[in-house]
């Protein structure tokens, strides 16, 4: 009999770390913020006006992709380690398989990888990509 959903879905939490993912956030927003803060003060404007909800959503998107990758790619890469070491962990103990856990890595680099295409072609950048 196949797991509960809400079993799955703690597993896949437990993968990427998300309980720990508003970190990421706080520091991408912050640094979003003092590079506001500090293009107010070479023109002389408030810095408000650097500050755009749409970029600042695609720098969320892109922390919340990252920071999972990262977070799952790492279990992907300790799983023999984590066997020994961790055994509780989601893919050591079978609760996700290997093949889910690189699906789950590769949807979360894509994420991430949107989020900067988005945020790129708001600052009309995006052939750098």
């Amino acid at each position: 009999m196949p797991a509960p959903l809400s079993q799955r879905l703690l597993s896949i939490l437990q993968l990427t770390r998300m309980a720990l993912v508003f970190t990421a956030i706080s520091n991408s927003v912050c640094a979003m913020l003092l590079w506001a803060e500090f293009q107010a003060r070479l023109s002389s404007v408030g810095y408000t006006k650097f500050v755009d909800p749409k970029r600042m959503a695609a720098i969320i998107i892109m922390s919340i992709g990252l920071y999972g990758f990262g977070m799952s790619l790492n279990d992907i890469i300790d799983r023999r380690r984590d066997q020994q070491l961790a055994s509780h962990r989601p893919l050591p103990s079978g609760r996700i398989g290997v093949v889910t856990a690189h699906t789950i890595c590769t949807l979360l680099f894509l994420i991430a990888w949107c989020g900067g295409a988005y945020y790129a072609w708001g600052q009309g950048r995006l052939g750098m990509l």
